[in-house]
């Protein structure tokens, strides 16, 4: 309440503690189908089915500064979103989220992607793992992550998506 008192007029609480914080998710409507800006509740950890068996069963990917994702074989789930990690309660709150969404799947990741970006805390909190690292170009992820969500794979991707019509 102190961080918002400034830009809130009013706030509802309550005294039952969180146990597993979810904001809302964000989609708008395209062509009649809502397109997710931002999965959240009601869309996480629902999976995305990918159209091949991903080769690395139990990648952990921590390629965005806001969320995460677990594959295990044709499956990815998918964390809510989490928010920029710009404070310590950012931080603590996607410490808690991996280790309830590894503790609910009883898995542990053989490798963990992460941003190519140095300075991102998700790349350092990745890099202190000491586990087996992927790195990967933050908007090559992001394509990634459209394609995959779309069900679309190889050749063509762009022009099944319609973007054949987009200039820079």
């Amino acid at each position: 309440m102190r961080r918002l008192g400034h830009v809130a007029e009013l706030f509802l609480v309550h005294d039952r503690p969180i146990a597993r914080h979810v904001d809302d998710s964000v989609a708008w409507v395209v062509a009649g189908q809502p397109r997710l800006l931002r999965r959240a509740r009601g869309y996480a950890p629902l999976p995305v089915l990918l159209a091949e068996i991903c080769r690395r069963s139990w990648v952990w990917a921590l390629i965005s500064r806001t969320q995460w994702a677990l594959s295990v074989g044709k499956q990815v789930f998918i964390s809510q979103h989490i928010g920029d990690l710009e404070t310590p309660e950012a931080l603590a709150a996607f410490e808690r989220v991996i280790a309830d969404f590894l503790a609910m799947y009883e898995v542990k990741p053989v490798a963990i992607a992460h941003d190519l970006h140095p300075d991102y805390l998700s790349t350092r909190w990745a890099q202190q793992t000491g586990g087996n690292l992927i790195v990967v170009q933050h908007h090559h992820a992001h394509l990634a992550a459209c394609l995959a969500e779309n069900g679309v794979d190889g050749a063509g991707a762009g022009r099944r998506l319609g973007w054949h019509g987009l200039r820079r």
